[in-house]
């Protein structure tokens, strides 16, 4: 289903049917968790917890990620001149487009759809304006907050068809999108509806869309979520670069932060551990030739990859990262260390080097 193509019956809560390759999509999503554990050594590694994060402010469903908030948006514009600069996705990742991760989380898992954040959650303020498109949208506010959602549902989508031009347009379909979002926890086949709602939000351009880079992030975990994984690169990727472009803008810093951390488990499953880096450097905000950012992305890729099992591939990180960071060699290569025993092929040579980094402790 295209962003173009979002019946009011859809609008209104009815279940799209999945055929094909967006059913087995759709049913895989739900069975992927983003928490991987591990063991190395005999010590534990920590696991990456990723968890459902969402309330209520005042009239707006705010994901605890960030507060999107703002006075409206312009129309669609004609032309995708306006929107923001992007990053492009560098090969190692586009050869593996929308491919399933190789390796299930374990069965006992917990399956999770929504990052939590647990900092610079602002909450955004309640609609500021007056008209009948106004006392719509907060009466669908309202319904909300009284779990009528099929109200809520009817009020929205009579705001989209009554009020074309209204500035609350975009934050009606972020608000579509974060419904069926949600409920695609428990029925995937809300993930398509999910998508094509947010992606209706990013018709409307910034800076006037306040609402445009988080339905980017969202995005992200859409696709994060149904494993299409060089797509929710390329949204995690927007984000930052709409950060860089629009600094002022409501919480662009905060979601910037939000997605670098975000994408490093999905380049795990898509990007080649040789062109981490460079990938990295693009997306960090490091300028220069500061490279403080990138490394915390690549030590973050090595644990993912730990965390996930992948010993070879952690290893390799690691010992880029004691290439490119002396200053931090020892941990690096206790990391190295403790990846290979879990491996089975931790050398004398590598324990020897490690004594030589670190001294005998």
């Amino acid at each position: 289903m295209s962003a173009s193509a979002l019946p009011a019956e859809a609008l209104l809560g009815a279940t799209p049917r999945l055929r094909g390759d967006a059913a087995v999509d759709a049913s895989r999503a739900v069975r992927h968790s983003q928490r991987w554990s591990a063991r190395a050594g005999g010590r534990s590694l920590p696991g990456v917890v990723v968890s459902i994060g969402m309330r209520w402010s005042g009239y707006v469903v705010v994901p605890l990620v960030c507060g999107c908030s703002g006075s409206g948006s312009t129309p669609p514009a004609t032309s995708s001149s306006t929107a923001p600069s992007t990053v492009d996705v560098p090969a190692p990742v586009a050869d593996v487009a929308d491919e399933p991760p190789a390796d299930e989380p374990p069965a006992d898992e917990p399956t999770s759809v929504a990052p939590a954040e647990h900092a610079s959650a602002s909450a955004p303020p309640e609609v500021d304006g007056s008209g009948p498109d106004y006392d719509l949208f907060r009466d669908a506010q309202d319904a909300m907050q009284a779990s009528d959602r099929p109200k809520a549902r009817k009020l929205l989508l009579s705001l989209i068809q009554r009020h074309p031009k209204s500035k609350l347009i975009p934050r009606a379909y972020l608000t579509f999108g974060e419904m069926f979002f949600e409920d695609a926890a428990s029925d995937p086949a809300k993930w398509q509806l999910a998508q094509s709602s947010y992606e209706q939000v990013t018709k409307y351009p910034p800076p006037h869309n306040p609402v445009y880079q988080y339905a980017h992030y969202k995005l992200g975990w859409v696709h994060t979520n149904s494993g299409n994984n060089a797509r929710a690169l390329k949204h995690f990727s927007d984000v930052i670069s709409f950060s860089a472009k629009y600094p002022a803008a409501p919480n662009a810093a905060s979601l910037a932060s939000a997605a670098r951390r975000d994408l490093v488990p999905v380049y795990a499953k898509a990007g080649a551990p040789t062109k981490a880096y460079a990938f990295f450097k693009l997306l960090s905000g490091d300028v220069g030739s500061s490279q403080r950012g990138t490394l915390k992305m690549l030590a973050n890729l090595a644990q993912v990859y730990a965390d996930g099992g992948k010993w070879r591939e952690a290893v390799a990180i690691y010992a880029e990262l004691i290439k490119r960071d002396p200053t931090s060699a020892c941990g690096y290569q206790r990391s190295l260390v403790l990846a290979k025993d879990a491996a089975g092929q931790a050398s004398a040579a590598d324990r020897a080097r490690e004594m030589q980094l670190c001294g005998k402790r």
